[in-house]
């Protein structure tokens, strides 16, 4: 698979807009990724807050990564909405057959291959050299739109996963 470090993240959408970031344990396939990349379209269409539709994006990105994004200038994104994407998301897995919420996993970029490692695992990643302070790893804790752009990916130098080589 060829990748593009810095993925295209939803244009005309402010740097505040919220962000959640959904990692799955596997790539997809490629019937997967089509499917899931319709049913978040699908389910962007109807996201709603106090019945007031948010002004929304979801990709699927790497054939790894689901990204809901709510610019709340017009609609906060609230708790049942909140909810409603989580369900949406336990839906994916339950199809799937696998996990999005998994954060024992880093992802990192491999020349043109996404690859991740267990959080346990990493610090015989990094003695092996499989891993060094310069590979680009993906920050899915960025919590706005502005996070992503700067952090996603970014050097597992600067990363807070760099505590986990050790």
């Amino acid at each position: 698979m060829t990748t593009s470090v810095k993925p295209q993240l939803p244009a005309g959408m402010p740097d505040e807009t919220r962000v959640w970031i959904y990692q799955c344990d596997r790539e997809l396939t490629p019937e997967e990724d089509e499917k899931v990349k319709a049913l978040t379209r699908d389910f962007i269409e109807g996201w709603a807050a106090h019945n007031v539709k948010l002004k929304a994006a979801g990709e699927v990105y790497f054939r790894r990564f689901v990204c809901l994004f709510a610019d709340e200038s017009a609609a906060d994104a609230s708790g049942c909405s909140i909810d409603s994407s989580v369900r949406f998301v336990q839906g994916l897995e339950r199809m799937l057959g696998t996990s999005l919420t998994n954060r024992f996993q880093m992802t990192y970029l491999d020349g043109d291959a996404v690859k991740s490692v267990h959080l346990n695992s990493m610090p015989e990643s990094y003695a092996s050299g499989a891993i060094t302070g310069e590979t680009l790893v993906f920050n899915n804790l960025a919590a706005t739109l502005g996070d992503m752009k700067a952090n996603w990916p970014m050097p597992l130098k600067d990363s807070w996963h760099m505590k986990f080589t050790k």
